[in-house]
């Protein structure tokens, strides 16, 4: 298997608590895409943000934050999806990809939320 990524997240300018998101990966020297539209649930600020998704992909989730000091916090994802029947063969040999996938994307936030604090404490 090649690499799993996100190809596209973008959020409807019409909708803005709506986004439509793309996953894109090679198997088996295929080229596979899935796409969903998700809606950002209301979130709990400081706490959680959340989404599921309204078509296409099954799948919801939500990002967790645990206070650890006045300047960190623990985060905690969590996302429950259906595996597409067409992957159901080789499904428990891509948990590891998709997990790798959302390992990385949390890396990605993190580093993201860590230059936006040090932004904010600047101004």
């Amino acid at each position: 298997m090649d690499a799993i990524h996100i190809n596209c997240q973008e959020v409807l300018e019409d909708k803005p608590e709506l986004s439509r998101w793309t996953l894109k990966y090679a198997i088996l020297g295929r080229d596979v895409e899935f796409s969903w539209l998700a809606r950002n649930m209301t979130p709990t600020k400081n706490q959680k943000i959340h989404w599921r998704s309204l078509e296409g992909l099954p799948n919801r989730g939500a990002v967790r934050f645990f206070p650890k000091s006045s300047s960190s916090c623990r985060v905690q994802l969590t996302v429950a999806y259906e595996v597409p029947e067409i992957l159901t063969p080789v499904a428990s040999a891509l948990k590891p990809f998709l997990e790798g996938l959302l390992f990385n994307g949390l890396e990605r936030f993190v580093a993201f939320a860590k230059e936006r604090y040090s932004k904010s404490l600047q101004s």
